[in-house]
């Protein structure tokens, strides 16, 4: 099944579209009940001996919560319920009349008293949110002008979700955490801050966007039975192993030829480790003949430990300078796609060099790093291109592109990038912890692949030469750039199987290409 991203109102419509194909709501609660009840046991080794919390709102996120705690004490775990509001759904109201009936724990409520509900919390070992689900907005519990503010100590909802934080049980949330705005990422003052988030049927539009991708947790999935044909809306896909199924396959009769040239401007006297990383990147991904054209100290140096590359070393200068553009435009004349950016410190040169690509090679040209920056001022000039420039900022270099401001791009993450690919008729992937991509006819896909391993300095360039690489190779540009990201970020979670994500470096993550690739 596809995994897509959704904006509230279009999940609805996916919810409706499944009664249309013969799933009803109710078989839908169900199966998500059942889900978080499963995805719970993995938490529970000894439910017999633990005991979880589930916390019930009055909508149908509590419902699913009253289905998982019926599920849960039916497979052996013990399982208390807080009922912080009274059913509001009929699907609500039939959930928990059946739970109510086979709970293996307690079922209390808020008029039970607080003190109670924060005892089972802090003797809990997991703690399961399902008070508000996708329907959440503004504060949980507002604060009115002319309420007595001696009262606020004692707001149930609000205390609740702070004694929970305040627990050393493992939290999970179903769908979005409490307190996040399902749409837009935004928060309440008061947030359920989750470990882990089960996502119901479909990510979410807010999980993408600060601050509700901080307060998420881990994101996992559960497929709660929606036909892939009842999401006529969404907003993107999510990548995945499909998307690595689509890249071009290795033939056992064939040459270097049959896998691209790769040309890699990259590099200055500061900046030596840029041109190697993505060099060795693109190398690894399987391109048949990756060129790296740099200054003389950057070829010389790049070229004692990679070995399989070819150089085109242009001058004793510090960085590259436009008195050598024709030579760059000649090499890549034989190229089936140029990179460009890669700690080649941003100045005019790189600019005019950058430029002159966009308008005269005929093959795919990724710009990353200082190649965005020196052509930030030059924006306009872009959008004249031949469909086949793919731009890789991260979100400061992107905020210096688009002049959109860094907290507007955090909380529209989605929105921004599809604007400018529409705008700029260019390929943009803005890197982050979920990286969005977004292509000029509207495709958009959203990498959720990766760990903090690949927050260090280098990470952009590996990531840059293993798009580039593949590029080079052929295929789609929508699937090819989609999958290098996803790629980029399996291997660093396999790199960290065997060692601390503190101590991976970008420069080994290419050597887990090897456990990617089938």
């Amino acid at each position: 099944m596809m995994k897509y991203v959704v904006t509230p109102e279009q999940m609805k419509k996916a919810e409706a579209g499944s009664e249309n194909n013969g799933i009803s709501l109710a078989a839908l609660m169900d199966n998500a009940g059942k889900s978080i009840a499963r995805y719970a046991m993995d938490f529970l080794p000894y439910p017999e001996e633990a005991r979880a919390i589930i916390l019930c709102g009055g909508g149908n996120n509590g419902g699913d919560g009253y289905v998982a705690a019926k599920e849960l004490s039916r497979m052996g775990a013990r399982v208390d319920v807080a009922v912080l509001s009274e059913p509001s759904t009929e699907l609500c109201r039939d959930a928990f009349d059946r739970c109510r009936a086979s709970i293996s724990g307690e079922l209390f409520s808020v008029a039970d008293g607080l003190d109670i509900i924060r005892e089972h919390i802090y003797n809990a070992d997991v703690i399961i949110d399902c008070i508000f689900g996708t329907g959440f907005h503004g504060e949980i519990e507002p604060v009115t002008e002319d309420e007595n503010p001696c009262r606020i100590s004692i707001r149930p909802v609000t205390n609740i979700i702070k004694a929970s934080n305040e627990s050393d049980a493992i939290r999970i949330s179903a769908d979005i955490p409490s307190g996040c705005n399902a749409l837009t990422g935004e928060a309440a003052k008061c947030v359920f801050e989750a470990d882990y988030t089960l996502v119901l049927g479909a990510y979410k539009t807010g999980h993408m966007h600060s601050p509700c991708s901080e307060y998420s947790g881990e994101l996992d999935l559960a497929d709660i039975g929606i036909p892939d044909c009842a999401y006529e809306e969404y907003e993107a896909v999510i990548s995945d192993d499909s998307f690595i199924e689509k890249l071009p396959k290795r033939k056992r009769i064939s040459h270097k030829g049959d896998y691209g040239r790769l040309l890699n401007i990259a590099g200055s006297e500061n900046y030596v480790g840029a041109a190697w990383l993505s060099t060795n990147a693109a190398l690894r991904v399987g391109t048949g003949h990756v060129t790296l054209c740099s200054v003389k100290s950057v070829t010389s140096a790049v070229s004692i430990t990679l070995h399989e590359s070819t150089y085109l070393p242009l001058t004793d200068k510090a960085n590259i300078e436009t008195e050598h553009i024709n030579d760059i435009l000649s090499a890549a004349e034989n190229a089936t796609a140029v990179l460009i950016g890669c700690g080649t410190d941003c100045n005019e040169d790189i600019a005019k060099i950058t430029l002159s690509l966009i308008k005269y090679a005929g093959c795919p040209v990724i710009i990353d790093a200082d190649g965005l920056n020196s052509i930030a001022p030059h924006i306009n000039e872009i959008k004249d291109n031949n469909g086949m420039v793919i731009l890789t900022p991260h979100l400061k270099e992107f905020s210096r592109l688009s002049g959109c401001d860094m907290g507007y791009i955090q909380r529209n993450k989605l929105a921004a990038a599809k604007t400018f690919a529409r705008m700029y008729n260019v390929h943009l992937l803005l890197k982050d912890a979920y990286s969005v991509y977004a292509a000029p006819d509207g495709f958009t896909a959203v990498n959720l692949s990766g760990n903090d391993a690949l927050a260090k300095a280098g990470s952009g360039d590996t990531l840059a030469g293993t798009i580039a690489g593949l590029l080079a190779i052929g295929g789609e540009i929508n699937e090819t750039v989609t999958a290098g990201a996803y790629i980029f970020g399996k291997a660093a979670e396999h790199a960290a199987i065997i060692r601390s994500t503190r101590s991976i470096l970008p420069s080994e993550i290419p050597e887990a290409y090897s456990q990617i690739f089938y």
